[in-house]
């Protein structure tokens, strides 16, 4: 397995590259494009990712934590296949719609002021994450661990209380109604 630490990977043009057996520890990605890339058991540890394009990367057997991403898209991903690991990880002002990040473990992940639409977070463990700013519509939430996750100045969400754990979690009270979504009701 080939070993990168401390780097800088400014203006790379990843676009369709396959990337195999690599560990990057605490490198610096900026304003790079890795299009359709394929990473296979590839780790990524304390990363920073800024204005970078991974749309449509494909991914297996690989893990990212401790990491942040920032202005960058992260779009038509499908993390859950194939034994890929994430944790702990920050999204600043990022694109992760259409993606897949089903059965991740992303408890105490920061999504900040991110496009997170038709994201399916199905069986996901998010306890404690946040999502200020975000717009989730058409986010699939469901038997999500969202104990203590807050949700309180996102927008679009559609969460059914019935079938995700949301103990503790945090709404904001003109969002809160939104939980009642799937009853049809007409609220005065």
């Amino acid at each position: 397995m080939q070993f990168i630490e401390d780097e800088i990977w400014r203006d790379y043009q990843g676009k369709e590259q396959s990337f195999t057996d690599i560990t990057f520890e605490s490198c610096t990605f900026e304003n790079s494009v890795f299009i359709q890339a394929r990473f296979h058991q590839c780790i990524f540890i304390e990363c920073q990712f800024s204005s970078c394009d991974f749309s449509m990367s494909r991914w297996s057997e690989s893990s990212i934590k401790n990491s942040q991403f920032e202005d960058s898209k992260l779009s038509g991903i499908d993390f859950s296949l194939k034994k890929n690991k994430l944790s702990l990880l920050t999204f600043l002002r990022c694109n992760l719609n259409y993606s897949v990040l089903a059965e991740m473990d992303l408890h105490q992940s920061s999504f900040k002021k991110c496009m997170v639409r038709n994201v399916d977070f199905s069986e996901s463990n998010l306890k404690e994450a946040s999502f200020p700013g975000c717009d989730l519509l058409n986010t699939r939430f469901f038997k999500t661990d969202l104990r203590k996750a807050d949700f309180s100045k996102s927008d679009n969400f559609t969460i059914d209380p019935e079938n995700n754990m949301i103990s503790k979690a945090h709404f904001s009270f003109s969002n809160v109604l939104r939980l009642l979504d799937k009853y049809n009701l007409s609220i005065e």
